[in-house]
């Protein structure tokens, strides 16, 4: 019988192996990577957000940084400029240097003005020093007398503002600013310094609180030796010693470049990883950085991380066991989670679903529609953190509003200043020309704005020689005009200069094929001075001066021309020829060895030579014209004073207002006539736009008064004999402490009593401590106010012009009684003549004969 052997037990198939592990691992996989792959796009979205939600809030806050402080440097230059009395410190500088002022009386008036304006402003320091570099006036008594020169802020406050922190390492940092202070002549007589408290600006950094506690901002200059120069920040003040860090600050070096952005995962000097917005402040080379700290940023982010892994690993551990039980129990819960599920990715956070047991299937069910209600309240907060962030671009928006009112103001503030430099630019035009036997010469000037680039002149060589200059500096505006300010300063120098016209290569064929002598002046040399001065001091790419310089030999009638890259010369001939004449010569100030061309013709009786600038052919608009154009309408204008005004209404149709070049003519007659140079106002061409010239006024002044000032407004051609009771009313007015406005807009001429009659307005309402607003006034009257030296009248001009109230009434003559009319009459004649020596000469006689009037009156 054969022995059975006993049956093997059978092996339990391990869990993970059989189908039901199977199932459980693989929906537990499914499950765990939808919740990462959700978790990992819902992190990178969110992390991107707020990235970029950072981002516009560090570069508005920045923008918004920048722009305070320019204007609070801006506004600390102009108290300064305002305090020091520029005027004022340059009239006793040049009496001081023409020795009809001691140094103890200029140190004496300086002291004062620096303790008035010390008094009113609390600067730390403040001293005034002359153009050599002495100190004459300062809040240390010790230092008066002292050199200044060497100090930075001398030699650059020379040539412009300039402002640099000191002391910036102490508990109590200060900033030094400097401002040059100019003559009449446009000359450099003083340098105004000043130190003002840093806790001024640090103040701005301050106000820029944000819900970052780690917001921090840092300001820096590049120095001439290409170091990182901190010059204040608003959280560590130790991070201004660390040089390490000022190499390594890569968003501190783009902003010193020139460049505004924004990086992110940097490591600042505590080895802290930020983020940071940078931009150039816009002055000098200073930049500006702010940042925040890169944990705190994402910190939220961080939580939320945190919570849903916490979340995913429930969820996981459930699946597990939801997994080991899914095979016995019906999908149908399985499948409602999915939709609603489903429903949520897709924004319905809503969705809930029904749980109708109490197993591990209702125990998802119940956290699914938990973690829906979170979702949908974290909805709601961030709708809620959305309205407030909204809110707060919108307060920042109304900040920017109020920074630009500032900026129209300080606009207003510059068109103002502008309309002062006209005034100086225009002393570099000629007034008087010189008078020759069978020439006349007739000049026309028009600047494109308030200062232009164009500059004429003609001048005496000798007793047989004139010539005759004119140039166009590049550009518009006020880069032109200091170019032409530079140029015209080297012409003159060089002019006076023995042998500024001996040519060292004289081109004798010209000359022997005209039967004259050969040795005669020529404009080459002083071309090739010229150019060499300007390539040695104007840095700036792209500045150049074209110039034409054209000597007449008043005897022989030769002309000479020499051309600088300027546009041809017109020449019309007696016959009804025409002669365009242009040598060659690149422009001045381009290269060191440029050579000059120069040619020469004789100019008969009848003959007209016309010199411009490109300006000319911008007169017409979108209607073009060319040089021919030209010379056929100067063809037909008659010779005489006028010819160049005819000759500019003809062209000038239709012409662009706002981006209108310079317009200069020099026009050279041969046959006798009256000389006659005219600078205009650019508003000539607004008022040909608007209207022809208006009717003229009878002759009166009309007046009104509010509660603050009183309104006087002119007519017609103003004589002496509304000049009393003016006085009277003006005095009233003054003692009562009101403001004085005069309109001369359509007053057309001023008579000598009246000019001085305006002198005591201002000296009046200066004594009274009221101020005295003259508007609108007329290119004629200005001119006049510039020939008489009425400083206190020019000082009086705005450029902005307030509304005359409606209702005015006319001024009455003054009284009939002959001696009080004559004793005002030489009263305002005394105030004219008062003001310097030319005006003594010119009203002596009309003096002397008043009060031989009154003497001899009974």
């Amino acid at each position: 019988m054969e022995s059975v052997a006993p049956a093997r037990p059978r092996a339990d198939t391990p869990y993970f192996w059989s189908v039901r592990g199977k199932l459980t691992i693989l929906v537990v996989g499914i499950l765990v990577l939808t919740i990462s792959c959700l978790t990992a796009i819902d992190y990178a979205y969110i992390r991107s957000t707020i990235r970029a939600e950072l981002q516009y809030e560090l570069e508005l806050y920045s923008d918004s940084l920048r722009e305070m402080l320019l204007d609070s440097i801006n506004t600390e230059e102009q108290i300064l400029r305002a305090l020091t009395s520029t005027g004022v410190i340059a009239d006793m500088i040049n009496q001081r240097d023409d020795n009809r002022l001691s140094e103890a009386e200029l140190r004496e008036g300086i002291g004062a003005i620096i303790s008035d304006a010390h008094r009113y402003q609390e600067y730390i320091s403040m001293r005034i020093v002359d153009a050599s570099g002495v100190i004459e006036g300062s809040t240390n008594p010790e230092e008066v007398g002292q050199l200044a020169t060497g100090n930075a802020w001398f030699e650059h406050g020379r040539s412009g503002r300039y402002v640099e922190f000191s002391d910036i390492h102490k508990e109590e940092s200060s900033i030094t600013m400097s401002v040059p202070i100019l003559d009449n002549d446009g000359e450099v007589v003083a340098v105004a310094n000043a130190g003002v408290a840093a806790s001024r600006l640090e103040s701005l950094v301050d106000s820029f609180k944000s819900r970052h506690d780690s917001l921090s901002v840092r300001c820096a200059v590049l120095t001439e030796e290409g170091l990182v120069h901190y010059l204040f920040t608003s959280t560590d003040a130790d991070m201004l010693l660390i040089r390490d860090f000022a190499e390594a600050d890569e968003a501190m070096s783009s902003a010193l470049a020139g460049q505004e952005g924004f990086v992110a995962d940097v490591v600042d000097y505590r080895n802290v990883r930020v983020l940071s917005a940078f931009r150039p402040v816009g002055y000098g080379d200073w930049g500006l950085v702010m940042q925040v700290d890169q944990a705190e940023a994402f910190r939220p982010i961080r939580r939320v991380l945190v919570a849903v892994m916490v979340f995913g690993l429930i969820v996981a551990f459930l699946s597990v066991v939801v997994a080991t039980t899914v095979v016995q129990k019906s999908l149908s819960p399985i499948r409602r989670l999915a939709r609603a599920t489903r429903r949520m990715t897709e924004g319905d956070y809503s969705s809930r679903i029904k749980v109708e047991t109490r197993d591990e299937l209702g125990d998802l069910g119940r956290d699914f529609n938990a973690m829906s209600e979170t979702v949908e309240k974290h909805t709601l907060h961030l709708e809620e953190s959305v309205q407030e962030r909204t809110a707060e671009l919108q307060k920042s928006k109304d900040q920017l509003r109020s920074l630009v009112l500032a900026l129209e103001r300080n606009a207003e503030l510059m068109e103002s200043d502008l309309e002062q430099a006209e005034v100086i630019q225009r002393s570099l035009l000629p007034r008087h020309p010189p008078n020759v036997n069978g020439f006349t010469f007739s000049g026309l000037y028009i600047p494109g704005k308030n200062v232009g680039g164009d500059v004429y002149d003609v001048l005496r060589i000798d007793d047989r020689h004139v010539g005759l200059v004119l140039a166009d500096s590049t550009g518009h505006g006020v880069t032109a005009a200091m170019l032409t300010v530079l140029f015209k300063n080297r012409l003159d120098i060089i002019e006076q200069e023995d042998g500024a016209y001996r040519s060292e290569m004289p081109t004798a064929s010209a000359s022997e094929a005209l039967g004259l002598p050969v040795q005669s002046p020529s404009a080459i040399p002083v071309f090739k001075r010229v150019n060499q001065e300007l390539i040695s001091d104007v840095v700036g790419p792209g500045m150049f001066v074209t110039a034409l310089f054209c000597i007449l030999d008043t005897h022989s009638h030769k002309f000479s021309v020499a051309s600088a890259g300027h546009p041809e010369l017109l020449v019309l001939r007696a016959g009804g020829e025409i002669e365009k004449v242009s040598p060659d010569g690149p422009a001045l100030g381009l290269y060191p060895d440029a050579e000059f061309g120069e040619e020469s013709m004789v100019l008969e009786a009848g003959d007209r030579v016309l010199l411009y600038t490109d300006g000319l052919f911008n007169l017409g608009g979108d209607s073009h014209f060319t040089l021919d154009d030209v010379a056929s309408h100067l063809q037909d204008i008659s010779y005489g004073r006028g010819a160049l005004r005819e000759l500019l209404n003809r062209l000038s149709s239709e012409m662009n207002l706002v981006d209108r070049d310079d317009v200069t003519m020099l026009l050279v007659d041969v046959q006798d006539g009256e000389n006659h140079f005219e600078h205009l106002s650019t508003s000539i061409f607004q008022d040909k736009v608007e209207s022809e010239k208006k009717e003229r006024q009878v002759a009166s002044i009309q007046y009104i008064e509010d509660d603050s000032a009183l309104y006087l407004t002119y007519y017609g051609r103003v004589t002496w004999v509304h000049g009393q009771a003016l006085s009277v009313t003006v005095g009233d007015a003054a003692s009562r402490g009101m403001n004085v406005i005069v309109d001369l807009d359509q007053c057309e001429y001023l008579d000598s009593a009246m000019l001085g009659t305006l002198h005591e307005m201002a000296q009046v309402c200066s004594s009274a401590g009221t101020r005295l607003h003259i508007q609108n006034v007329n290119s004629n009257n200005h001119d006049t106010f510039i020939e008489l030296g009425m400083r206190d009248v020019l000082e009086s001009i705005s450029g902005v012009a307030m509304a005359i109230p409606d209702q005015p009434e006319k001024l009455l003559r003054g009284n009939l009684d002959i001696a009080s009319q004559q004793k005002w009459l030489l009263q305002a004649h005394e105030a004219l003549a008062s003001l310097n020596d030319s005006n003594h000469e010119e009203f002596k006689d009309v003096i002397d004969e008043l009060r031989r009037e009154i003497i001899n009156s009974p």
